[in-house]
């Protein structure tokens, strides 16, 4: 309603666009004590929105997946006034809150981050949440526009062979999270590359021409570790060490490589 979309206009941190309608509301460490659900159910009268951050507000609780459908539901809808059009989601922030739920496959066999109305979302974060699940093809294929997924240490298990041909994805950090199976390539423009302590496995995909950093350190990938990870001009950062690697490229084999650790278990 106009009234909603005036009150959180005022918030610090919010944004709202020259003909008053909001598109940006930070509510990060603000002391939140509700259901995300509930918080959702409010914001459904603020179709305008498109940033969204909640982060940092340990006692916000409820199913995120179940926020999803409503956020999803806010872009969908009718609206005699507003081309929603114009107005589609970019980011999505729960971090270090006390949401859970599941991204997978839910009851009406589409997971919720691939609702129409979110497939324009650029950054999801989840870090530090109780967020679980296998992540679908949609997030990385099709009409997914996503390039900042942050999901450190949550429950996510698994990802997609859709990942590796993903042409937005930036950053990918997944850390802790019981992230396990083989990763077949990574995307041509990915930048940053985080999957340490969990059970991955196979051989290590290479890194493209854009990415800085590359940790994949303690997981169960084997082999050697290929000639891909030589001469790349942006790779600033590589940790492999505790992993089941059986060889080196050769022009690695007897120099120092300070930003560099690829040692087996």
């Amino acid at each position: 309603t106009e009234d909603t979309q005036f009150d959180f206009c005022k918030f610090s941190g919010s944004s709202c666009n020259s003909d008053g309608y909001l598109t940006t509301l930070d509510l990060s460490g603000m002391g939140l004590t509700c259901e995300i659900e509930d918080l959702a159910a409010v914001l459904r009268g603020v179709p305008t929105l498109q940033r969204l951050s909640l982060s940092k507000n340990p006692n916000l609780t409820g199913s995120f997946d179940n926020a999803l459908g409503v956020f999803a539901q806010m872009k969908n809808g009718t609206n005699t006034t507003l081309d929603l059009s114009l107005y589609p989601w970019s980011d999505i922030l729960v971090s270090e809150t006390g949401v859970s739920g599941d991204l997978g496959v839910n009851a009406t066999g589409l997971p919720p981050i691939c609702q129409p109305g979110l497939t324009s979302l650029l950054q999801l974060a989840f870090e530090d949440t109780d967020v679980t699940g296998s992540l679908d093809d949609c997030m990385f294929g099709g009409s997914s526009q996503l390039q900042l997924l942050l999901g450190s240490r949550s429950g996510i298990t698994s990802l997609p062979s859709s990942f590796g041909d993903s042409r937005s994805m930036r950053s990918m950090q997944l850390a802790n999270t019981g992230l396990n199976g083989p990763i077949g390539k990574l995307p041509e423009f990915l930048g940053e590359f985080q999957v340490s302590n969990n059970t991955l496995n196979g051989t290590l995909p290479a890194p493209g021409t854009y990415l800085t950093m590359y940790d994949a350190s303690n997981n169960s990938f084997s082999g050697p570790v290929g000639d891909g990870f030589v001469g790349q001009p942006r790779l600033r950062m590589v940790d492999l060490e505790r992993n089941e690697l059986t060889e080196l490229p050769s022009t690695w084999r007897g120099t120092e490589e300070p930003a560099t650790n690829a040692e087996g278990k």
